[in-house]
């Protein structure tokens, strides 16, 4: 199906599914009452941005082929999102009746935009390259849910409590080879003191990946201290070539 400009589509209570691919040009609104949405047509294509509302814990998955921006929000259930290229979820729960979990990947770029998102589900973010936590973006997973993150470059914004989920917390890097820095100057994952600062968990804190092949690397840039922190901190790149703690 091609679209030129605009998409509505209204189930009154039904899922709404589809059979081929999309390709919209302009914005696309898309609301089922207490349904689940699928739109997960890998050639897919929303150059507008795009609204997803239904009811309840019903899920909703939408995939792009390229870059995808998300408006609006309307939820209990879990939102998956999957694009081709950049990818911007409005996970705004001040603007959006938003309360389940979100699976986002990225191909490239994962930017949250400047929110706050309270989430009943864990979570997860995956970018192929950068994850941006834009301004005083602060998400949080209410207990026992997780969160990971997963890009080669995080940037957790200016939040003091960027990240909370007693859960249980991971950070890691997409690229499995990559070399992990923990506020240190070696390493293409890095992950600074001020970073950890802005991590908030009952639970552990979970650096790399459990099959990450790189080196980790800590504390050449001076000493981290965690003594202020509730987490506990573990390194899950059990097959590292190096592990350097630098005194």
């Amino acid at each position: 199906v091609s679209q030129s400009r605009y998409l509505t589509a209204n189930s009154n209570g039904g899922a709404i599914s589809q059979t081929g691919a999309l390709a919209i040009t302009g914005t696309s609104s898309t609301t089922a009452g207490a349904a689940a949405i699928t739109l997960a047509n890998t050639g897919n294509n929303f150059a507008g941005s795009v609204d997803l509302l239904n009811t309840g814990s019903n899920p909703i998955t939408l995939t792009d082929s390229g870059a995808l921006i998300v408006r609006r929000i309307s939820s209990d259930g879990l939102a998956t999102f999957t694009a081709g290229g950049s990818l911007d979820p409005n996970t705004d729960t001040n603007y959006n009746t938003f309360t389940g979990g979100i699976n986002a990947t990225a191909g490239t770029t994962l930017y949250l935009s400047d929110n706050t998102t309270a989430l009943t589900q864990s979570s997860v973010f995956n970018a192929g390259t950068t994850l941006t936590l834009a301004g005083g973006t602060r998400i949080s997973v209410a207990t026992p849910g997780t969160v990971v993150l997963e890009a080669n470059t995080l940037n957790l914004g200016t939040d003091a409590a960027a990240i909370t989920a007693n859960g249980g917390i991971t950070l890691r890097p997409a690229t499995t080879t990559a070399s992990v820095a923990v506020n240190d100057g070696t390493g293409t994952f890095v992950i600074t003191s001020a970073q950890l600062a802005q991590l908030s968990s009952t639970g552990t804190v979970t650096l790399g990946s459990s099959s990450g092949t790189g080196a980790i690397n800590i504390g050449s840039l001076g000493s981290v201290d965690l003594s202020a922190e509730d987490y506990s901190l573990a390194f899950a790149n059990a097959s590292a070539r190096n592990f350097l703690l630098s005194t």
